[in-house]
């Protein structure tokens, strides 16, 4: 069978497959209709890139205090 998805749709798939969560873009719509899990729920590969950067600006002093980040953390949950 085949049909045309809303390119915003196949851009999600794509990234998808690209993060490695699903072998191709037919697996990972057959997930979506299945209501399955990625096939790799476990990989964190992505979030490599952000331990890095976290990792460089602890190496260089950039860092800030528990009260700081609960602060803006409030903040982030009273705005609107």
């Amino acid at each position: 069978m085949k049909f045309d998805l809303d390119p915003k749709i196949t851009a999600i798939l794509e990234a998808q497959v690209a993060a490695g969560l699903y072998p191709t873009v037919a697996a990972a719509v057959t997930a979506a209709v299945l209501g399955a899990a990625p096939t790799d729920a476990g990989n964190l590969a992505w979030a490599k890139p952000y331990l890095a950067a976290a990792d460089a600006d602890i190496q260089n002093g950039q860092t800030f205090s528990e009260e700081e980040a609960f602060r803006d953390l409030d903040g982030l949950f009273d705005s609107p």
